[in-house]
Formats: structure tokens, sequence, C-alpha cells
């Protein structure tokens, strides 16, 4: 399967950082199961990319990766519905002046 197109799946509000995701994989591997892999990429302000990291999961019946800012804005956590949660701290906003 080709990579889906970056889709924006959250945006933190006081820093302007973004979330895009897509999906790198999505397989069956069995009757009503499967695997999926997805590309996570989150941005600053200004167009600087902060991470970009991957997550594969094992899915029956449903699968889904979601990804949410902390309250600061300072991480992310990437949350993989088979029970996965990788945290990632970001590096402080750039400063203007």
């Amino acid at each position: 399967m080709c990579k889906t197109e970056w889709k924006m799946v959250t945006e933190h509000a006081a820093t302007g950082r973004r979330a895009f995701q897509r999906t790198a994989r999505f397989e069956h591997t069995g009757n009503n199961e499967g695997t999926m892999e997805d590309d996570i990429k989150v941005v600053d302000a200004d167009g600087t990319v902060l991470l970009e990291t991957t997550m594969e999961i094992d899915w029956e019946y449903f699968g889904s990766i979601s990804v949410a800012f902390s309250e600061d804005g300072g991480s992310v956590v990437v949350t993989g519905s088979d029970g996965q949660s990788d945290h990632h701290e970001l590096a402080p906003p750039a400063r203007p002046g």
C-alpha cells in the first residue's frame, strides 16, 4: 500500500504547533486482524519539524493511532489502540528577538 497524504490531526493553540499523521502501511494478516503503521510529524509554528516518528500496531476488528499534545505543548503522546503509548518531549518554542 502506498503512503497516504499527510493530514493535520491536532494543533496546540497557545504554541501554534501542529501534528500531522499519515498511514504508511495497512495490512490484513488474518480473518479480522492485521497490522498498521503510521508516520507522525510535529511542526512548530515557524514550520520547523520538531519530531518525526512512527508507530506500528497489531489490530483485531479495529485499529487506530492517535496523537495528543500535553497541556503546555511541550510534548506529544502517540497512542495505539493496542495499548502502546509513546511520550515524546519537544524542544522549547523559539523566542522571538
